[in-house]
């Protein structure tokens, strides 16, 4: 095929070298215009090799560069060309290839010394054999095949075993001229062919890494969107939170306003009038009478300092750093209920029924008081009965722990379970020593540990208040 092909006249091979110079001219404005738009490494290199390449073949068709028997004779351009179309495909092909440092890479001047020993004899006027030509510049195109085979194992999917084999076809075919003996010139129009499937695989592998780029793009801002969609979720969740928080302010300040105009006033107004009395028995000598407006004094500054200790427990919780670590419930709960026996010694106290308790990782500080005012409450409301009870246990869920204290008590109406948690709301009117702080203190204290309290009761059949409590580390 090779013989046949080279017996045909040079004015044969015109037609050919006119199809090739406008193919590689395409090859090359796609590539210049691939760069300009995506800003791929390497094409804007190859455009220029390929418009090179181009005008060599141009100049084939028009008479201006015939071969002329086995020997290259010299001529000026004839090198510079070589030069400018080689030096620009090596670069072109070590961006392509994603060589370290590039066109800079130490590999790009040892694969440009091939042509340089075939432009330097030329240049100096000395003729150069074809042949010999040929088959050193096909080193160029044997280390560039080498190295694309290379990235193909460090860059697997990339298609650089197609750049190698479409690459490796150049030399193949200029060493299958060389030793079919077929004279040497007809290598320039039987490589067209692999040289430009070398660029259209080229432009296909550069295309295919622009496409899996813009995947990997297109996977970043869905994960990105899912990712503000989860955050504007979270933040309308805290925002919605902070509003229930800052409505539960506005509500705990308007019954606080309530409970010092009421609660305080009381007291203090107690206090400045037995003291006034206390002052005219002074006066009179009434020592007896003088001691018992003392004693009522005392009384009512008690209940004051308790009502006062409540509101700093109160804020003291809601303001306290979470600190977590093992704790154990059950021994905070026999905590608890030895601190309600001192309080109350010489009272009638239920009968504590105290479950197996697990420990847990919490801030022992901020879940002490929830226990207290829980059982506290709970004697307070079954005290009226006759065989007052009180049941403490736990239940693990999925993620969470739910603590439960249950008493027989008066109960409540359930209609009214939220209001139990409000600062100063008393669902019991005065019929109950306390200033309705207890539960808003266990409520802040549990959220802020993650966790949620509710509470469900009937009139007459007792209550039972749930908190939960999250069994991993986190806050």
């Amino acid at each position: 095929m090779i013989d046949f092909l080279a017996s045909l006249p040079v004015e044969a091979w015109s037609v050919s070298s006119g199809v090739g110079a406008v193919l590689l001219l395409a090859m090359g404005g796609t590539c210049l215009h691939l760069w300009r738009r995506d800003r791929e490494p390497g094409l804007w290199q190859l455009g220029v090799a390929a418009l090179a390449i181009s005008l060599f073949y141009a100049l084939d068709a028009t008479h201006l560069n015939k071969p002329q028997g086995p020997m290259i004779q010299p001529m000026l351009w004839l090198p510079v060309l070589m030069m400018v179309a080689i030096g620009f495909w090596t670069a072109g092909m070590s961006k392509v290839l994603g060589l370290r440092g590039g066109w800079r890479s130490p590999l790009v001047p040892v694969l440009l010394v091939p042509p340089l020993l075939v432009s330097l004899p030329l240049m100096a006027g000395i003729p150069l054999p074809r042949s010999t030509g040929n088959v050193v510049l096909t080193a160029v195109f044997i280390g560039v095949a080498g190295l694309a085979w290379r990235q193909r194992q460090r860059e697997p999917g990339a298609g650089h075993g197609w750049v190698a084999l479409s690459v490796a076809a150049i030399p193949a075919l200029a060493l299958l001229v060389h030793f079919s003996g077929a004279v040497s010139f007809a290598l320039r129009y039987l490589v067209m062919a692999p040289l430009a499937v070398s660029f259209l695989t080229v432009l296909i592998v550069t295309l295919r890494r622009r496409t899996q780029a813009l995947q990997r793009e297109v996977e970043r801002r869905r994960s990105a969107e899912v990712a503000m969609e989860t955050l504007n979720a979270s933040l309308e969740r805290s925002v919605q939170q902070r509003t229930a928080d800052l409505r539960d302010m506005v509500a705990g300040l308007e019954s606080f306003n309530r409970s010092v105009s009421h609660d305080l006033r009381g007291p203090l107004g107690g206090i400045e009038g037995a003291a006034r009395l206390a002052d005219e028995a002074l006066q009179r000598g009434d020592t007896a009478a003088a001691r018992t407006l003392l004693g009522a004094i005392g009384s009512q500054a008690q209940t004051s300092r308790a009502l006062v200790a409540s509101l700093l427990e109160l804020a003291r919780v809601g303001d306290a750093r979470l600190a977590r670590r093992s704790v154990s419930l059950e021994s905070l709960a026999r905590e608890a209920i030895a601190d309600i026996q001192r309080q109350s010694a010489g009272q009638r106290l239920p009968v504590f029924n105290l479950h197996d308790l697990p420990t847990v990782q919490a801030d022992a500080d901020l879940l002490r008081p929830v226990l207290v005012n829980l059982l506290g409450n709970a004697c307070k409301f079954s005290g009226g009965q006759a065989e007052p009870r009180v049941e403490i246990g736990a239940e693990a869920h999925d993620s969470q722990l739910t603590v439960f204290v249950r008493d027989n008590g008066v109960g409540f109406d359930p209609d009214r379970a939220r209001e139990l948690f409000q600062p100063f709301r008393r669902l019991h009117g005065r019929g109950f020593d306390g200033h309705g702080v207890g539960l808003s203190i266990v409520r802040r204290a549990v959220e802020r540990h993650g966790g949620q309290v509710w509470a469900e009761g009937r009139p007459g059949e007792g209550a039972c208040f749930y908190f939960t409590l999250p069994t991993s580390d986190s806050p």
